[in-house]
């Protein structure tokens, strides 16, 4: 079975986008690392910018210093995220929206510091704040990634918060208390790109649910975990799979249900549901998916 469609498209934008064209291959084997990487470099450049622009004290100065280090988080996992799965000419929209998002988690976090300074004695708010950031955060980033669920990703991002904080403490009694919370932050970054891959593939190799894979080529193979989203295959910004196609054909080309233990795919082009079996391959466009049951979760079955 094959439906028509573009190829995925591959152009990207200036600047930070072209290091990602360069390296979005490596990016793509290396997702694990991609994501440590670029969450602490972008933590650590928001951390930069927004104390070097706000400062780091008062009602305005803190949650705008906490809101641009979520920028930088979530700007360069989810253009790590775009990378992996071909995104590029897209990637300008994905990657701001998961920043704006971030940016107003991280400057909410800001917000309940400043507050709780009032009422928790001692450095627990800011334990409290790091924390609530780090769990905001990661719940944002985590919508980037199907079917991970929700309380998982933000478990993940708190505790990253609370490591981050530990972090800036210890270094705050050697270095200038600006620098020490610049580097709690990117360590921050770093371990909520860390423990979303590391969440990602826990729920990969735990979930009784099948995985969908998608053949990019013969040595390239991206894997996704089938559940209450479906994974899209279209133009759309909505899509998981962007497939580059003329203005004339639908934004959305095709989607992978799992419903009722079953896979199927519909097509919007041919307006037809094709059940997926395990071993069936289907064409859309360039690529080739399938699914695959893991074999730990058969058995509990």
């Amino acid at each position: 079975m094959a439906i028509a469609a573009g190829t995925s498209h591959r152009k990207m934008s200036p600047v930070f986008n072209s290091i990602l064209t360069r390296y979005s291959k490596f990016l793509r084997k290396q997702k694990l690392l991609g994501f440590c990487l670029f969450g602490g470099i972008g933590a650590l450049a928001g951390s930069f910018i927004g104390v070097t622009i706000f400062g780091n004290s008062g009602a305005l100065g803190i949650p705008l210093w906490d809101a641009f280090t979520a920028i930088g988080i979530g700007y360069a996992i989810s253009s790590v995220q775009a990378a992996s799965l071909h995104r590029h000419s897209i990637f300008a929209l994905i990657s701001l929206r998961t920043a704006v998002l971030s940016g107003l988690a991280g400057a909410f976090a800001g917000v309940v510091f400043i507050f709780s300074r009032y009422f928790i004695d001692g450095e627990y708010d800011q334990i409290v704040a790091w924390a609530l950031e780090g769990l905001t955060i990661g719940a944002v980033i985590g919508t980037i990634i199907p079917n991970l669920p929700k309380k998982t990703s933000a478990i993940a991002g708190t505790f990253a918060g609370l490591l981050g904080f530990l972090t800036m403490l210890y270094l705050s009694k050697y270095l200038p208390d600006t620098l020490a919370v610049s580097i709690g932050d990117s360590l921050k970054g770093a371990l909520i790109g860390l423990m979303i891959v590391v969440s990602e593939d826990f729920n990969k190799r735990s979930s009784n649910e099948p995985l969908l894979e998608i053949e990019w080529s013969e040595k390239e193979t991206t894997t996704f975990l089938l559940g209450n989203e479906p994974i899209r295959f279209g133009t759309s910004s909505k899509c998981q799979i962007y497939l580059r196609g003329d203005k004339s054909e639908l934004p959305i080309l095709a989607e992978v249900r799992y419903e009722n233990k079953e896979a199927f795919l519909v097509d919007f082009v041919n307006d037809a549901r094709i059940v997926i079996r395990e071993g069936l391959k289907i064409r859309i466009g360039n690529l080739l998916i399938s699914i695959s049951f893991n074999p730990i979760s058969t058995k509990r079955e």
